[in-house]
């Protein structure tokens, strides 16, 4: 069951507190800023009991050679992560062009592969997860000038939905809601624009079993279907946050190239969506195992479990 829009009284204030909050993060110092995403993720650590166990439980299970020290600094290293990223996600809402795209820094060779799809006047298929300021992607790609759909469930509080699309849509990013994004989608690829998605998260029943971790995860196959019908390559795209240089980095390790689906959609072509799906969940099973820190354990990414797995 869909949730229920919030339109209310309540819903507006909550989103004026946003703009409030969006002003204070600007004037307030960034080290002043990362101090206080510490204090407060040991706080969220210390209170979210039900969340911190799944968490534990999900690295536990993801990395059974590490201590068990090791498992708790990456779920401490995760709550402290995702209050810097609303503090970031806050400070991009009023950054101007220039420091936005400085703050995402590409190599050489990355900022080639944007520049060669400009050229060739092709779109790509972004694939990325829940891995470092995610929103960076979209912000920090239209802040360089490479034009971007993203694909994304709408807020529940539709006053927050609109003020978090301007932001992301500062310089040109188009946010496509869920319900019917894959037409508009194929849309922007025949006009030679990319597209991106979040495709790390439980997709429940409608999605496919493919290996992460070493478990079956139910995963959207949208961009295989997306590559599939389209011809576009699918770059697996994840950005990372680098404190030490104070920027946040792309890493871009992997581009699919399935080709254009030219036969009926039977058992091969699902066979093929589902080759295209547990290839890119695995480059972002890579990344998160480089910065685990920097990823949504408090998700429970395995909710849905395989028919076979399910007891009578």
């Amino acid at each position: 069951m869909a949730a229920k829009k919030q339109t209310g009284a309540l819903a507006y204030l909550a989103c004026l507190a946003a703009r409030v909050f969006i002003l204070g993060v600007r004037v307030v110092p960034w080290r002043l800023c990362r101090a206080t995403a510490g204090v407060i993720g040991r706080i969220a650590y210390a209170l979210d009991g039900r969340h911190r166990r799944m968490a534990l439980e999900a690295v536990a299970r993801s990395f059974p050679g590490k201590t068990a020290e090791e498992h708790l600094r990456i779920v401490h290293g995760c709550y402290r992560h995702l209050c810097l990223m609303v503090l970031d996600f806050a400070r991009l809402a009023t950054l101007s062009r220039e420091r936005v795209a400085a703050a995402w820094a590409l190599s050489d060779e990355q900022q080639e592969f944007f520049e060669d799809l400009q050229e060739r006047g092709e779109g790509a298929i972004f694939v990325t997860g829940h891995v470092g300021l995610w929103e960076m992607c979209g912000l920090g790609s239209t802040a360089r000038g490479f034009p971007l759909h993203s694909i994304g469930r709408p807020l529940d509080n539709d006053y927050l939905n609109a003020l978090v699309n301007r932001i992301r849509g500062r310089f040109g990013q188009k946010v496509l809601a869920k319900r019917g994004a894959l037409r508009s989608a194929l849309r922007a690829l025949k006009n030679g624009e990319s597209v991106g998605m979040l495709l790390d998260q439980n997709a429940g029943k409608h999605g496919l079993f493919v290996p992460l971790f070493g478990r079956l995860a139910s995963t959207l196959p949208t961009g295989a279907e997306l590559a599939l019908r389209s011809g576009a390559r699918i770059a697996c795209a994840t950005t990372w946050r680098d404190e030490e240089r104070g920027v946040h980095r792309l890493r871009l390790e992997k581009v699919i190239d399935p080709g254009k689906w030219e036969g009926p959609r039977d058992e091969r072509y699902r066979a093929e969506v589902k080759r295209i799906t547990a290839e890119y969940t695995r480059e972002i099973e890579n990344a998160v195992r480089e910065h685990p820190e920097q990823w949504l354990w408090l998700h429970r990414r395995w909710k849905t479990r395989p028919p076979e797995e399910q007891q009578d």
